[in-house]
């Protein structure tokens, strides 16, 4: 297992402000309370399944305006993510905090060589990793090269990653068009079959490998968010009806247990 990020690339020059942890505190509640009052569905590919059973170490990718939802998807798997050094990547930097992941402060615009260097050394030690590679700026699905070559040097799967919400809040002056579930929505969180970037492979290559292989897992997420059942119904397969039998179940046993004494 890796080690956290060194001090040197879990923090920003300036601590942060009040404002930051208070904003992280409120987005990791908001996140909880999303997670706990939706329908959410799992589309993981076998493949990757054998990678977590296996507890080995991979490298998640995820278009930006996907990631704030994915933090408490990955919640307490202690994994290392790529985030910006400017003042908004503080306000995630917070929130993964509080979902117990690590921030790795760098990007492609401000000290991406060292967090990228940082991040190839928690994946050789075993470590799980996650990069946003177009961003912190775009423009969108412009893959940066930080994840190709992260793949290429430690030799190590890269994971395509997503999310599709039925309700969410989307913020369309952004230049992703970042966008936050809402509660009591349907939710799908998908995770594609894992590839390999040969070292020898050109970067523009690896860089269209990634670029094909997120856009495929986003519109598997959208698509079966559309066949997905409506809220009350996942709401009943997935809470109620497993009370009812747990119910119905310790209500036999305590039938069982009068009879028999």
């Amino acid at each position: 297992m890796a080690k956290p990020p060194t001090a040197a690339f879990d923090r920003i020059s300036r601590a942060p402000t009040f404002l930051h942890r208070l904003a992280g505190l409120a987005g990791s509640l908001y996140l909880h309370f999303v997670g706990a009052t939706s329908y959410i569905r799992k589309l993981d590919d076998p493949n990757y399944l054998a990678l977590r059973r296996g507890k080995q170490s991979r490298i998640y990718a995820l278009w930006h305006n996907t990631q704030v939802f994915l933090a408490y998807a990955h919640r307490a798997e202690g994994a290392s993510v790529m985030v910006s050094q400017s003042k908004d990547g503080e306000y995630i930097a917070q929130i993964m905090q509080r979902m117990k992941l690590h921030a790795v402060r760098g990007s492609s615009s401000r000290g991406g060589g060292g967090a990228l260097r940082e991040m190839i050394r928690l994946v050789e030690e075993g470590g799980r990793v996650g990069f946003t590679p177009d961003g912190p700026k775009g423009p969108p699905q412009t893959i940066h090269g930080g994840v190709v070559e992260a793949a290429r040097a430690t030799g190590r799967p890269i994971v395509p990653t997503s999310i599709a919400s039925g309700l969410k809040l989307v913020f369309s002056k952004s230049w992703d068009k970042f966008f936050v579930p809402l509660p009591f929505s349907r939710i799908v969180v998908a995770h594609g079959k894992p590839f390999f970037i040969d070292k020898d492979l050109p970067l523009e290559e690896g860089k269209t490998c990634v670029r094909e292989e997120l856009n495929r897992i986003r519109d598997r997420a959208i698509q079966t968010l559309e066949d997905a059942p409506s809220y009350l119904s996942g709401l009943f397969y997935n809470v109620i009806a497993p009370g009812i039998g747990m119910a119905a179940g310790l209500a036999a046993l305590a039938l069982w247990r009068t009879a028999t004494t």
